[in-house]
């Protein structure tokens, strides 16, 4: 019998090595996101082979399961993840239900000397218990529009709300990681004002 991929993946070209992300399968019609958006990252590149595919769709049967709140505190408490600051929930997908955000939440509070955060245009749910956690940031991707599109669009966006735009775009994706040389995403300060992404 084949062994399961690890539910957590360390890093990636956009991630330092201390951020670690849990992902499901992207777009509506997996039954993982509220809409499927034009020019998805999550549905396009790397996350298009078939090895990738595979992987996500194993975790989202893992997370279904009621193993699945011990299965990923097993993990973090492993040593590779003794320096993983920050956990991405959802590099690809979304909440999908509020059983599965309620055990989220039991992970959370598991780990209060870790980060957690989150991008969701899934507002069906009551969030109000996770976010309420000092240790957990939940950014409303919709929070004041579509939080992703060409400069003009953004920095207008972000005269206008006062939201942080990240500083990732053409010029600097090689040169800034999350969690090493910003950490914008993991303050509480992104839920509160929300944050906005040029289209890189």
């Amino acid at each position: 019998m084949a062994k399961k991929p690890d539910l957590l993946i360390k890093g990636n070209t956009k991630l330092g090595k201390n951020v670690a992300t849990f992902s499901l399968p992207a777009g509506k019609e997996e039954g993982t996101c509220a809409l499927t958006c034009k020019g998805c990252y999550a549905m396009n590149g790397t996350y298009r082979y078939p090895s990738v595919v595979n992987g996500l769709k194993s975790r989202y049967q893992s997370s279904l399961e009621d193993s699945f709140v011990d299965n990923i505190i097993m993990e973090l408490q492993k040593k590779k993840h003794q320096s993983t600051e920050y956990i991405r929930i959802h590099a690809a997908g979304d909440f999908y239900s509020q059983e599965y955000i309620e055990k989220w939440n039991t992970i959370v509070e598991k780990f209060p000397d870790k980060i957690f955060y989150a991008y969701t245009k899934q507002n069906s749910f009551n969030y109000d218990n996770i976010k309420s956690k000092e240790n957990f940031i939940l950014i409303d991707s919709l929070q004041h529009g579509l939080n992703f599109g060409d400069k003009d669009y953004i920095d207008g966006l972000a005269e206008k709300t006062g939201a942080i735009v990240c500083p990732v775009n053409k010029e600097t994706k090689d040169n800034i990681h999350c969690g090493v040389e910003c950490i914008l995403c993991m303050q509480k300060d992104a839920q509160e004002n929300g944050v906005l992404f040029y289209k890189h």
